[in-house]
């Protein structure tokens, strides 16, 4: 029995945790959020803000909408997966990005960053880990052909 990595073993863990990972964060951050846009800085926030949010929900949808069964015989590489190989997280992202740049408090992107970023890399590295054990020579293409 091959030993799995920490980067495998923590990545499956935050995996079934993942739903409810940023709640917390996403509390504070609403709960702190300014009420209303007071100069052209703060407009240009929530605009980008909602662009990512629009954006996000769009890829996310998107992305769900190409998800086989999982007893394919092949990694999804059609619509958003032949672009990226991780879709759905980047639409996460973006839906995140969305909330913290519509909260109006600076700080926090940073604080999202180096939250998100970790977490995201554990369970993706896992994925990947996990999809090429299931899929083998086929996965190992497709990690070479489509980026991250």
């Amino acid at each position: 029995m091959h030993k799995e990595s920490w980067v495998v073993r923590a990545g499956c863990w935050l995996t079934r945790r993942r739903s409810v990972l940023f709640a917390p964060f996403f509390t504070v951050v609403l709960l702190t959020a300014r009420l209303a846009p007071s100069s052209w800085i703060e407009w240009i926030q929530d605009l980008s803000g909602l662009f990512c949010i629009f954006f996000g929900t769009w890829l996310r949808l998107l992305s769900a909408s190409y998800h086989e069964s999982s007893h394919e015989e092949h990694p999804i590489t059609a619509g958003p997966y032949a672009w990226i190989r991780h879709p759905l997280y980047l639409a996460n992202f973006l839906l995140g990005l969305g909330i913290v740049l519509m909260a109006g408090w600076q700080p926090v992107w940073g604080v999202y960053l180096l939250i998100f970023i970790p977490i995201h890399w554990l369970i993706i590295r896992s994925e990947e880990v996990h999809l090429s054990g299931m899929y083998g020579k086929k996965y190992t293409q497709y990690l070479r052909s489509v980026p991250a």
